[in-house]
């Protein structure tokens, strides 16, 4: 089954309690459990897609989970309904969409809409759990104050609907919706600007489509490319200091990659793909610039990477042809348990950001194991 999705042009517009009744019942609170706690380790929200039991939620919600569970509103106010055990279906960290299942039918499954239809000062309304069970099935209010928002966040770059209608964590994983009873975005608190109130983001239905449907068919986003190593970026902060230039730093290679074969090291400093250089503008956005150029190929293409390695105590400047192959994402079907392969570590993608405990990209600002020791 795949979501499908419907244009405002032949719908009419609600009052607010009418969309709240048609809506509501469609959002769910999602529960991760790592084992190591009976509590749960991060909770969010999520979006029926289908009556039976497909819901869409934000990669960072189920992220390092082991269980989850699905609770149902049960139309009441602040009141939760039935729970599910879920399985993970897949999840995607480039786009921060994941899918799971409950064995389940008859579901009030969300109506999509169309979000390039999208109009700024257009109102919409937020619905989700945030703070989690505490303040489970909230409902906030505001317009689209702005379309095609550049957010960057884990080293990916994103489009994104913003919105003044309260996102708080909790919420992420839950639905914008416009007044025709439409779920046009899903609400992310990853993408949250905390120096600023009134602003909200959301990842754009149309987008999150596409990724929902491939990961529902197939465990993972199909038609992706991978180098099979995990990186992070090599800042100024640490170039200036050892007298090497920024980039973006191996962190680990998978045994089974390419890379590997072509004789690339950890703490090798990729500085160029195919002459594109990485380091341009903000660091947060370097793992951007080299996978927008890597993803010009497909599985089997070779791309050039030009690496700067420190090696009996000077920097050597080598250029290593390195076949890509296909990447998976974190998770499959295959498999009820997200990878821990290096080749798969940065999520949804095979050579990216190596993350910290936070999901925060790995700038390391105190030195490297080559340079400290550690």
């Amino acid at each position: 089954p795949t979501s499908s999705a419907s244009t405002n042009s032949n719908s009419l517009q609600m009052s607010t309690t009418q969309l709240v009744s048609a809506v509501k019942k469609s959002v769910v609170l999602v529960e991760t459990y790592d084992l190591k706690s009976v509590d749960p380790s991060a909770e969010g929200s999520g979006i029926i897609s289908s009556s039976d039991g497909y819901i869409i939620t934000n990669a960072h919600v189920v992220s390092g989970g082991q269980k989850f569970e699905i609770i149902l509103d049960d139309g009441s106010s602040g009141s939760a309904g039935k729970s599910y055990d879920a399985t993970l279906v897949g999840s995607d960290t480039r786009t921060d969409i994941a899918v799971l299942k409950i064995n389940a039918t008859g579901l009030a499954a969300a109506t999509f809409g169309n979000s390039g239809q999208l109009q700024v000062g257009e109102s919409v309304l937020a619905i989700g759990n945030p703070g989690g069970t505490e303040f489970s099935g909230t409902v906030t209010s505001g317009i689209i104050s702005a379309l095609n928002r550049q957010i960057s966040a884990n080293g990916y770059t994103q489009s994104c609907l913003q919105t003044d209608a309260p996102i708080n964590p909790g919420n992420s994983g839950g639905a914008l919706v416009n007044m025709y009873g439409q779920v046009i975005g899903i609400t992310s608190s990853k993408f949250a600007e905390e120096d600023y109130e009134g602003m909200g983001f959301a990842i754009p239905i149309n987008d999150a489509k596409p990724v929902v449907d491939s990961i529902i068919q197939n465990g993972y986003v199909t038609g992706r490319v991978k180098l099979g190593i995990s990186v992070s970026a090599f800042t100024s902060y640490n170039a200036k200091l050892y007298n090497l230039p920024t980039g973006l730093i191996v962190a680990s290679i998978d045994s089974a990659s390419d890379a590997a074969r072509q004789g690339m090291k950890e703490d090798d400093i990729i500085t160029k793909i195919n002459n594109v250089t990485i380091a341009s503008g903000d660091s947060s956005t370097w793992y951007d610039n080299f996978y927008k150029e890597e993803s010009k190929y497909k599985a089997g293409d070779a791309v050039t990477l030009t690496v700067v390695r420190y090696q009996n105590g000077s920097a050597q400047t080598l250029t290593l042809k390195v076949k890509l192959e296909e990447d998976k994402g974190d998770t499959s079907t295959s498999s009820s348990t997200s990878s821990s392969s290096s080749s798969n570590s940065e999520g949804g993608n095979g050579n990216g950001s190596q993350k910290n405990n936070d999901g925060s990209s790995g700038d390391n600002e105190n030195g490297y194991s080559f340079f400290s020791g550690k």
